[in-house]
């Protein structure tokens, strides 16, 4: 690891550690705060549009990881573009490269989701209650609620119950 960028990343984080709320850490080259309460950002551009002051205790890790969550809270996404259009969808949870990328929320739809691995849920935009394990599992799910998909492509047309 290269011991001057990490320490410009840890400049960072100190300078913008609170945004306008309290309890926030962001790690990464960009400038700017997180807002909420106890949200973390771990890589370029996570957590980077967050403008709330309401939604909190976010984790995101990677390239551009909730990259547009405007009022989610209970959200972790772990992968580069994780979660990264999540609007205000809560207790999601996205590992992997764009897993949940599409990921809106709003009433019960869009949350309470787990999606690990490479483009799961991919479409994903108000489903929620489901769970995708495997590459590319539930990857056109747009409204489908309570589903289950284990393994590569599992359900990978599925776009309503």
């Amino acid at each position: 690891m290269n011991s001057k960028y990490f320490f410009l990343g840890m400049l960072f984080a100190l300078i913008h550690a609170n945004g306008s709320s309290q309890n926030n850490a962001s790690f990464s080259a960009n400038n700017t705060p997180i807002y909420g309460t106890t949200n973390c950002g771990f890589g370029f551009g996570a957590l980077n549009n967050n403008p709330n002051s309401s939604g909190g205790a976010q984790t995101a890790t990677g390239l551009l990881a909730l990259h547009n969550d405007t009022a989610g809270s209970l959200n972790t996404a772990c992968g580069a573009e994780a979660l990264f259009n999540n609007f205000d969808g809560y207790s999601n949870t996205g590992i992997g490269f764009r897993s949940l990328y599409f990921n809106s929320g709003g009433g019960i739809q869009g949350n309470n989701n787990t999606s690990i691995g490479y483009r799961v849920m991919y479409t994903n935009s108000s489903g929620g209650y489901n769970i995708g394990l495997g590459s590319e599992s539930l990857f056109f799910n747009n409204f489908g609620n309570f589903n289950t998909a284990i393994g590569a492509f599992a359900l990978y047309k599925n776009k309503d119950n």
